[in-house]
């Protein structure tokens, strides 16, 4: 969805789905492999021998196409079009045959923004998505259509759907979970969410913890993070330090219901979703466009002062020191970690996270006010009772374009081999790869030497891909090739670093290890 915006439209390439006149929307398997294969998407090993006879045999032919790429954009943006065409085939049918003009779906389509805004083209006068529109959602459908239709009972109808359905949390509880991480000193009561306004207008970005949470996967002021869209990066400064994502990936913003139409150009028939940051408007007002995705849409929650009165309060009194009723509003977790629930999940993830504040149902602790040994041995703990691997998260950052966060995340977290108690030798290979790449990119070529002949040192060649090799260097008589002679020489004990090593013996040790 996000992606989509960067890619181009290819005209060079087919139309994919089968329209058919009872609203259904199917998909050819050889056509979709045909095209994959002719747009450049390239083979895994042995990619040629699959052979495709069901969805999954997809992903066991093609390999990974970054995000990064060309290709990648245009396959993003293509698959998007379908998409969109795919559902719009499907209303367009429901509604020539409905007497009604509202809408309700769910799946996780349903959560796609893009797609939603466009409902209207096909005479839908509004729309309804479940929060919670994957499976959740589908199973919420089918036992309200259990309870009407199968046992006749009545529909209670409300308005607007309250999502806050998480447990209740104590305010004790907040203190305790500072407690347990050496923390309880200092937090300081700030009752009055216009604390946290001024602290976002300063610049900070602060993870918001209030109530109970929100059914489903957008947060929607109870479990954010929150920051001021008129600062210059601010959508740079998360995801690299934050969020650990690709930089592509937009933010949504909450709005309140008396300034969403002076500041953003809504889409038609998407009152049901407002609520729920599940449709997308584009920005009226130039301090919006910094926090815009690059075609000029954004996603947007409004706000209701009965509803929500503290996070309504946080906007509206920002709004009165910059003048701008509207903050960025993203997901309180950092990567590999599911949604906050609880105030412990708060406090461990806003120490993972690099964010200025926390506020937590009326307390508040500033990161600038926390000694750093403290601060240090809180950290140490969160990483701990996290279930983050230094690792996987600085291959993360690498692959979205962070590689200066990367190398500190590896400093900070893994020792001088990479082990970090790992007994895993391609753990370590994995992590000196990673060094060699990173050392590499910023020209410290000493460096990348070093780690590669690390790579290469922990690099054993184990029996099976000797015994493989010596199979597959067979020629037609029996005997061995060139590549069976080559892999028979190997002993079973040694490392890469030595095999390649003897190939050049003539040449200084030093440049062997490079």
């Amino acid at each position: 969805m996000s992606l989509a915006a960067l890619g181009a439209d290819r005209p060079d390439w087919p139309d994919l789905l089968e329209f058919h006149e009872n609203g259904d929307v199917g998909c050819d398997l050889d056509q979709l492999d045909q095209f994959l294969k002719e747009a450049g998407v390239p083979l895994r090993v042995l990619g040629s021998k699959v052979v495709v006879r069901e969805l999954d045999d997809l992903l066991a032919k093609y390999g990974v196409v970054s995000w990064s790429s060309r290709l990648g954009r245009d396959l993003a943006s293509k698959a998007q079009s379908e998409l969109e065409k795919g559902v719009l085939h499907t209303a367009a049918r429901l509604r020539s045959e409905s007497s009604t003009d509202v809408l309700a779906y769910a799946g996780g389509v349903a959560l796609n923004c893009v797609t939603n805004a466009q409902l209207h083209k096909v005479g839908w006068r509004d729309v309804h998505v479940h929060p919670a529109a994957t499976d959740d959602g589908t199973a919420v459908g089918l036992a309200a259509y259990g309870w009407t239709e199968v046992l006749g009972n009545p529909l209670p109808r409300t308005e607007v759907f309250r999502v806050f359905l998480g447990p209740h949390h104590s305010k004790e509880a907040g203190k305790d979970a500072l407690g347990d991480y050496g923390l309880a000193g200092f937090g300081q009561d700030a009752t009055d969410p216009a604390v946290v306004a001024e602290l976002i207008h300063g610049g900070a970005v602060v993870c918001w913890f209030s109530g109970n949470s929100e059914w489903g996967p957008r947060a929607l002021g109870a479990r954010s993070i929150v920051a001021n869209p008129l600062v210059d990066g601010i959508t740079d400064r998360i995801n690299a330090t934050i969020k650990h994502r690709e930089p592509f990936r937009p933010f949504g913003i909450s709005i309140t219901e008396e300034r969403a139409n002076e500041l953003l150009e809504l889409s038609p028939g998407n009152t049901g979703l407002r609520h729920y940051m599940l449709s997308l408007g584009k920005t009226r007002h130039p301090g919006l466009r910094g926090v815009a995705h690059h075609d000029g849409t954004i996603r947007y929650q409004t706000v209701n002062r009965e509803q929500q009165p503290e996070w309504h309060r946080l906007i509206t009194s920002f709004g009165e020191l910059s003048g701008l009723e509207a903050v960025v509003n993203t997901s309180f977790n950092t990567y590999g970690e599911p949604l906050v629930e609880s105030p412990d999940d708060a406090v461990r993830q806003f120490l993972l996270c690099g964010a200025d504040a926390l506020w937590i149902d009326g307390t508040l602790i500033v990161t600038a006010d926390i000694p750093e040994e403290e601060a240090k041995a809180a950290r140490r703990r969160a990483w701990r009772e996290s279930r983050l691997d230094p690792l996987s998260l600085a291959l993360k950052l690498e692959d979205s374009g962070y590689a200066d966060q990367a190398r500190e995340i590896l400093g900070e977290h893994l020792d001088g081999d990479g082990t970090s108690g790992q007994n895993d030798p391609n753990y370590a290979m994995a992590y000196h790869l990673l060094r060699a790449r990173i050392a590499m990119a910023s020209g410290h070529t000493d460096e990348a030497r070093l780690h590669a002949a690390q790579v290469l040192a922990n690099w054993l060649f184990p029996p099976e891909v000797l015994e493989a090799g010596a199979i597959a260097g067979r020629t037609s008589d029996g005997s061995l090739g060139t590549l069976g002679r080559l892999l028979a020489t190997l002993a079973r004990s040694r490392t890469g670093l030595e095999f390649f090593g003897d190939l050049v013996p003539d040449e200084p040790r030093a440049e062997q290890d490079a």
